[in-house]
């Protein structure tokens, strides 16, 4: 009842204000604090103009399929407390029934409102809440209203009290209040400020957002509008700002009667749902030019409050704070400050905050991360925040740690291996080689994972694999050690954490030893310690609380009584572990008929042994666990013959659920001897083609026929012993299930021919020739029978194969090159392939063929009648903001091409193709819309008829050799006018951006920003004519930069 009245006194003096006008300037300055952009919405929910990222993200087999569903409605405040570096943050709680943790010296009762470091408003609601994710402080004015509960209930009879129709007009004539970065805080690295961040801020959230024409009707409970998707009030203010720009046409635009509800100052829009004409009319004002800066110049504010905020909080990584923007930009600074303060729980302080523990944070939040109450994922959006965040060249994590995967991580790619490798050893139990490859031991470990985790054990590390090790990492809280793994790695101690990491100097107990006990003991007890368990005790012969506690993990983790005192039994088991840690046992190695077989010599109180393999530029695999004290002897036979091996072992203990694992020595080498029974080919060629029906009880050659092409075939590893087993049978029942036969498991007719159909495939080695001509490789090879089509790769001298494309034609026997670089030399080669049904098996191929690409017509100097050809199809449609596919690719080839762009060809027209089409239009006298309808079709396509090869080179800017010569090459943009800096936007900044590229080959992205990059490129062209390098590019650098492009 208190707060009730106390509401109610606080609506009269806000009505008050209203009537009085004084409320004219407190929206803009209120929209500074918090973005309508914070809503958390779907990313399907976001415009079309969503990143292409987005439409390629890897279909990952193990990610949820929740992404997609329309939950608008239902949603969640982001409210967070802020938390002092002084004190440990508590994460906040979303339970709606109990009441959130107060900050330390807070007598407020819970139920009241909390005052963070900003004087902010924040109140957590669970996620089931119905309403906007919107900061609770947005427009404190709407807020309150809101807030105000009548006896008989729904707020909105309070709101419609003081509605437009029954209020005074009062014209809104203020203006809005921008926030710059604030540049006083020093970051990491020192060499970037809060404006760099602010920049490359502005990079990842545009593609999460909308357009400038972006309008929605209603975005939750409200409409939403812009490059920012500002909402409700927040939208209101943005367009204020735009009409004042041009009050005329403001009015022209929107028709009197909205201008006057968003004109006047006691408006309120935070539940204002558009219909289809007056979000028209809304489009029209946003698609103005005063529109496209004022949102460029609102956008930059708005990120600059989350930037400030972030920093405000304690956070000084750079990487961190452009991920943490976008988190404040979705989820409110509430959001964004809850996930912060789950980070701050791994490391211990704000400022020890880095990328990886931010992104970790995240992932595994629940509204965030995958919020389960409103069915929506939002992991792939922090997955592709991440990889652009870490992808800055800024220092991202801490100096052991490595890069996290955000994409699914397989055999074909590998990014985040590392860490993921690291992951799994630490927290989840693998005894894993880091070393960043994704190796069969790694998938292995994966799938093992997997399983445990209840999920798809498939090998690959997508999203919810990767989300799983993560909330491993979040329940260690401060038993977070990034880098530090008890795998091999190539290493034989790679789990302790003291220098004191053998105990030999210091006696082994003979009494019993608890809190309080000192001596010599007590530092073999800590080295111990540190050498089982991976702790980094202070070795002072000491029997602290620090001793105590980590001998009670060591009593728990080996199933002893954990009460923190060593004793015999413990003593007992700290010896074998540490025993068996520094054993080391002799290996050797012998070969005969194909296989070879590895011996090693037993290790007392070992639980078993681990074997690994490796050829001479290979990395160690595992080829097996044996699990027993007494067999110290492993026969391999997948080793192939002739091929030079190296074999090494060492033990393992495992006590209840702590594992070591010993030493080995370096290795053992052996060259693999031939098989009696089979031929080098083992294609089965040696033994007669069966010309019987085979089944249970065959015996002879042929069934070593089947059993050879068995193994070629499907992998499996059958006896080639001739007689028709068990084995035999199973594995032609799976032959058959994969090739759509019968699977009765008897060898006859059909499946036959199959076999040798893929046999003759798999065998098969294609000769291959390449020629090239005006840039392009040309691929060619000879037709291989029953093929269902080819694999062409490439790769240049120094690089490894990748994948061309796959040709899905058995009869298709050439692939044109059109991605090749002139002047640089290639090898190509190319394999055949056959699938039936689901198995498919690979040929083999000549080892390469090389050539050196020819010049293009556009970039060959002496030629000039050589025409070029966009790749594409035209359009037949009028193409606009939205518009997919193929024929706007096109389109952004042919304004590359005409225009000198850079537009990335991804066949999505946004803003940037939609800029670029403006101005073409404005340079060949069209209406410069920037919708590329039938009258801008006809001037590009005359165009691009006759376009030349020097036409196609005149706005390549993206690198250069240090000389500009005036008669080889002409900068398309015009000079700047006015001083540029960081912040700065337009073509005199891609002017400079051409120049920086082509005087220092600075190899900037030309786009028209003048972020970090620019500033740096700046700074170097400053040093290198001895101008003062202060990043800013005036009147003195602009004299030197055109004395030198001439």
């Amino acid at each position: 009842m208190k707060k009730k009245l106390l509401c109610q006194l606080m609506a009269i003096t806000i009505v008050g204000t209203m009537i009085s006008g004084e409320v004219a300037a407190a929206a803009p300055e209120a929209v500074t604090q918090q973005s309508g952009a914070e809503n958390v919405k779907a990313e399907e929910q976001q415009s079309s103009e969503a990143s292409a990222e987005d439409k390629n993200d890897t279909v990952q087999s193990d990610q949820k399929d929740t992404e997609n569903k329309d939950n608008a409605d239902e949603t969640a405040d982001g409210a967070g407390e802020q938390t002092p570096e002084s004190q440990q943050p508590e994460e906040p709680d979303t339970d709606e029934d109990e009441k959130q943790q107060e900050p330390a010296g807070d007598t407020e009762d819970s139920s009241d409102e909390e005052g963070d470091s900003e004087a902010e408003t924040e109140n957590e609601k669970s996620p089931d809440a119905e309403g906007s994710m919107e900061d609770a402080s947005d427009l404190k004015d709407a807020e309150i209203t809101e807030e105000i509960v009548e006896p008989n209930g729904d707020t909105r009879a309070k709101a419609a009290a003081f509605s437009a129709e029954e209020r005074a007009y009062t014209e809104y004539s203020g203006s809005y209040n921008y926030v710059k970065p604030n540049d006083s805080v020093k970051l990491s690295p020192s060499n970037v400020n809060a404006s760099d961040v602010v920049d490359e801020a502005l990079g990842i959230i545009s593609l999460n957002e909308g357009t400038y024409t972006t309008v929605t009707k209603k975005d939750v409970k409200a409409l939403s509008i812009g490059k920012l998707q500002w909402h409700g009030q927040n939208a209101l203010a943005v367009l204020r700002e735009i009409i004042m720009q041009d009050k005329d046409d403001g009015r022209r635009l929107l028709g009197d009667s909205l201008y006057k509800e968003a004109m006047n100052v006691n408006t309120n829009w935070n539940n204002r749902v558009l219909t289809d004409s007056e979000a028209s009319k809304i489009k029209a004002l946003l698609n103005t030019s005063q529109s496209i800066k004022v949102q460029d110049d609102i956008e930059r504010s708005c990120i600059a409050v989350y930037v400030n905020s972030g920093i405000e909080r304690g956070i000084r990584n750079a990487s961190a704070l452009v991920y943490y923007a976008d988190l404040q930009n979705q989820g409110g600074s509430g959001g964004a400050s809850r996930c912060a303060a789950r980070a701050y729980n791994l490391v211990g302080s704000y400022s020890a905050i880095t990328l990886n523990e931010l992104h970790i944070a995240s992932m595994t939040d629940s509204v965030l991360g995958y919020w389960d109450s409103g069915k929506m994922d939002f992991r792939s959006r922090r997955a592709r925040v991440y990889g652009y965040a870490s992808g800055l060249g800024w220092t991202y994590c801490q100096s052991k740690d490595s890069q996290i995967p955000y994409k699914t991580l397989s055999s074909s790619n590998q990014t985040g291996t590392k860490w993921l490798q690291w992951a799994l050893n630490e927290y989840c139990g693998a005894d894993l080689t880091v070393n960043g490859k994704y190796d069969t031991e790694t998938i292995a470990a994966v799938k093992k994972f997997q399983e445990d985790s209840k999920q798809t054990a498939d090998g690959l590390a997508g999203t919810n694999t990767i989300d799983a090790v993560m909330e491993k990492i979040m329940g260690a809280g401060r038993d977070y050690k990034p880098g530090s793994s008890s795998g091999t790695g190539g290493s034989d101690n790679t789990n302790t954490g003291d220098n004191n990491n053998g105990n030999t100097s210091y006696p082994v107990p003979t009494r019993t030893l608890k809190s309080g006990s000192q001596g010599n003991d007590v530092k073999w007890l800590q080295t111990a310690l540190n050498k089982v368990l991976g702790k980094s005790l202070d070795v002072d012969g000491e029997y602290g609380s620090g001793t105590k506690t980590a001998v009670a993990d060591f009593q728990k983790k080996t199933g002893l009584s954990s009460d923190g005192i060593f004793g015999t039994n413990s003593r007992n088991e700290m010896t074998a572990m540490l025993d068996v840690q520094s054993s080391k046992p002799s290996v050797s190695v012998s070969t005969s008929k194909g296989t070879n077989t590895v011996k090693w010599s037993k290790v007392g109180d070992a639980t078993g042994y681990k074997v690994y393999r490796k050829t001479a530029s290979g990395s160690w695999e595992l080829l097996t666990t044996i699990k027993s004290l007494s067999t110290v002897s492993y026969t391999d036979k997948t080793a192939k013959e002739g091929t030079t091996y190296y074999y090494t072992a060492k033990a393992y203990r495992t006590t209840s659920s702590l594992t070591v694992n010993g030493q080995y020595v370096s290795n053992v080498k052996i060259t693999t001897s031939k098989k009696s029974e089979s031929s080098s080919s083992n294609q089965g060629t040696s033994y007669p083609v069966p010309t019987r029906t085979l089944k249970s009880g065959s015996q002879g050659n042929d069934v070593k026929w089947l059993q050879t092409a068995l193994n070629t075939v499907l992998g499996t590893k059958i006896s080639v012993d001739g007689t028709y087993g068990s084995d035999t049978k199973t594995a032609v029942a799976d032959f058959q299930k994969k090739t759509g036969l019968s699977s009765d498991g008897i060898f006859g007719t059909n499946s036959r021919n199959k076999m040798t159909t893929l046999l003759n495939v798999q065998k098969s080695k294609p000769s291959v020739s390449v020629s090239t001509k005006n840039g392009q490789n040309t691929v060619k090879w000879s037709k291989v029978s029953n093929a269902s089509g080819y694999r062409v790769y490439r790769k240049t001298a120094s690089g490894s194969w990748e994948l061309l494309t796959t040709i899905k034609s058995g009869s298709t026997v050439s692939y044109t090159d059109k991605t090749a670089k002139a002047g640089t030399t290639y090898y190509y080669t190319a394999k055949a392939y056959r699938t039936d049904s689901k198995l498919t098996v690979y040929g083999q191929y000549v080892s390469n063929v090389k050539i050196t690409t020819s010049k293009t017509a556009g970039t060959s100097s002496s030629s000039g009648s050589s025409t070029w050809k966009n790749p594409y199809s035209a359009p037949t449609r009028l193409l606009n903001t939205g518009s997919r596919g193929n024929d706007v690719k096109w389109l952004q080839t042919s304004l590359n091409k005409i225009c000198g762009t850079k537009l990335t060809v991804d066949g999505i027209y946004g803003s940037g193709t939609k800029n670029a089409v403006k101005t073409f239009q404005k340079k060949y006298k069209l209406s410069a819309d920037g919708i590329f309808g039938s009258k801008s079709l006809a001037k590009m396509k005359t165009l691009v008829a006759t376009a030349s090869s020097a036409s196609g080179s005149s706005g390549s800017s993206s690198s250069g050799s240090g000389s500009a010569s005036s008669s080889t090459w002409k900068n398309p943009y015009s000079a700047p006018t006015r001083l540029l800096n960081t912040g700065s936007r337009g073509n005199d900044v891609k002017w400079l951006q051409t120049c920086l590229n082509k005087v220092c080959n600075s190899k900037l992205t030309v786009d028209g920003i003048y972020g970090s990059g620019t500033k740096n490129a700046v700074k170097t062209f400053q040093k290198k004519y001895k101008l003062s390098a202060d990043g800013i590019f005036g009147s003195k650098s602009l004299a030197k930069m055109k004395s030198v492009i001439k």
